[in-house]
């Protein structure tokens, strides 16, 4: 997908995030806020941080 963060930025702006913002910044931050603040375990928060085409982080 061509330019799929340009939303990104624009949903930033609009929250008032003065920040780059990228598809890796929502992913880690899903993974920090989202998953571990809701007691997801740290195995299953890393699994779904895993890209689809890697392997890396998997055991």
């Amino acid at each position: 997908m061509k330019h799929s963060w340009i939303p990104l930025k624009e949903i930033g702006g609009i929250a008032g995030i003065n920040k780059s913002i990228s598809h890796h910044i929502a992913r880690k931050t899903f993974a920090s806020t989202v998953l571990l603040y809701n007691d997801v375990p740290m195995e299953i928060a890393t699994e779904v941080q895993v890209h689809p085409k890697s392997n890396a982080g998997r055991a």
